[in-house]
């Protein structure tokens, strides 16, 4: 699976270089990082939890080119490599970020059952909200 994304940042190079690689500091930026822990020189422990799967996973830092690239791979637990490349503009940073990983089967399970029941539940209570409004008239098709 791969992700990809970019963002204009109204900010120099240098300080959003400076932010991104504070990795320790991601989990202030996600509510999905639960703990970042430093476990090397350049290595790194995440943990996170989504969709009550709990994930964890240790990281390398691949490419550290400040205030261009910087990039990682996992060393164990969920496959995963990535990176940032930034680029200068007139207002400031362009930042994509590229992020390729391979989840385990039975997260992809169990993430999927999430999802389903999330979108089932939804169209549940869209389609009896809208047959409430239509027989007590308050709306109509």
């Amino acid at each position: 699976m791969k992700i990809e994304r970019t963002i204009d940042i109204a900010a120099p190079r240098e300080d959003v270089f400076d932010l991104i690689s504070r990795v320790e500091a991601f989990e202030n930026y996600s509510s999905i990082i639960k703990k970042i822990s430093k476990i090397g020189l350049k290595s790194y422990r995440w943990k996170i939890q989504f969709a009550g799967v709990d994930l964890e996973w240790d990281s390398e830092i691949a490419e550290y080119e400040k205030p261009r690239r910087f990039a990682w791979s996992s060393v164990g637990g969920l496959k995963n490599s990535g990176s940032y490349d930034l680029e200068a503009t007139d207002n400031g940073t362009r930042v994509h970020f590229t992020m390729e990983c391979d989840p385990p089967v039975h997260v992809l399970e169990r993430l999927t059952s999430f999802l389903i029941g999330s979108l089932m539940d939804s169209i549940a209570k869209e389609l009896l909200d809208n047959v409430k409004a239509v027989l007590e008239g308050k709306g109509g098709s």
